[in-house]
């Protein structure tokens, strides 16, 4: 059950495994496909190192990383469904909960840490043949690795901070900023957390335009649509006054700016940035979703 959830691999291949696929050094776990005759290395965090330690001074195991009642032979399919259906039914659970679900979890879960969906399935499914094109367009390099495992997180005791630290940034962004990059930020997908920062930013305008004027856009087009001060959707100024037109106008060319310099490129290309490049630009997004939250719809 640690396996499927803490790797996100299927019971099959867990029931297929041997110690000598542990490496505890590397914290990397070999599962092989025998019908394609490939392999592939997946992350395996020390919590459950830990726990296979324990296991394997109790069972010394020989062959088979779990054994079965018979000599040499793997421990069964069946009893493995039978051991999480008495776990899940001590535990009072009242959904249902299968291995499948358990491996779904996993990437769900992942995904919730900040790790990108695409990394995820790259790292998870073997045999993989999606090309390093496919992968690029989604700015994710195909070489990236999940390193990290939402079973820690059961574990995980929160440590009051007594000293602030830089990274309380986070709490002068606006709160959609936090939700949405946090995580990817702190995983070191920089580029990434801006740019799910800027889809959302389009997303939100493109549903005020649809609504008021039933039609859709997006990106510069969508921006120019929203504010232009001539037929302005979204109203950001006094418009009657030089003042407003200036900011109406002023924040035209931001929104339509990073939707064209900052956005466009990193969809098409992939593009990578640095720690402190977006941290500036997650300061310029959350200033846009404050000016976005204080309109005045006409």
């Amino acid at each position: 059950m640690a396996l499927v959830y803490g790797c996100g691999i299927e019971i099959g291949e867990v029931l297929g495994l041997k110690f000598s696929d542990i490496n505890a050094t590397t914290n990397t776990l070999t599962v092989k496909n025998k019908k394609k005759k490939i392999s592939k290395e997946l992350f395996i965090p020390n919590s459950i190192i830990d726990l296979l330690r324990n296991y394997y001074k109790e069972f010394r195991p020989k062959v088979w990383l779990f054994e079965g009642r018979k000599l040499n032979e793997p421990y069964s399919a069946r009893q493995t469904y039978n051991s999480l259906k008495s776990v899940v039914e001590r535990s009072n659970l009242v959904k249902e909960i299968n291995f499948t679900i358990l491996k779904y979890c996993y990437i769900k879960h992942t995904e919730e840490m900040g790790i990108p969906l695409a990394v995820i399935l790259n790292s998870i499914v073997i045999g993989h043949t999606d090309s390093f094109e496919f992968y690029s367009k989604m700015g994710i390099d195909p070489s990236d690795k999940v390193k990290i495992s939402p079973f820690d997180r059961l574990f995980r005791k929160q440590i009051p901070v007594a000293k602030k630290t830089i990274d309380e940034f986070w709490e002068i962004l606006h709160p959609k900023i936090k939700s949405l990059a946090q995580g990817k930020f702190n995983n070191k997908y920089y580029a990434d957390s801006v740019e799910t920062c800027l889809k959302e930013l389009n997303s939100i305008i493109k549903a005020i335009v649809k609504i008021k004027t039933g039609e859709e856009f997006d990106g510069s087009a969508l921006m120019n649509r929203a504010f232009t001060p001539k037929d302005s959707i979204i109203v950001l100024g006094d418009l009657s006054t030089e003042s407003g037109q200036n900011i109406q106008k002023g924040y035209l060319q931001i929104y339509s700016g990073v939707m064209t310099g900052i956005r466009n490129p990193k969809t098409h290309e992939n593009i990578d940035i640095s720690r402190e490049r977006a941290i500036h630009l997650l300061f310029l997004t959350s200033q846009l979703f404050f000016m976005l939250e204080e309109y005045k719809p006409i």
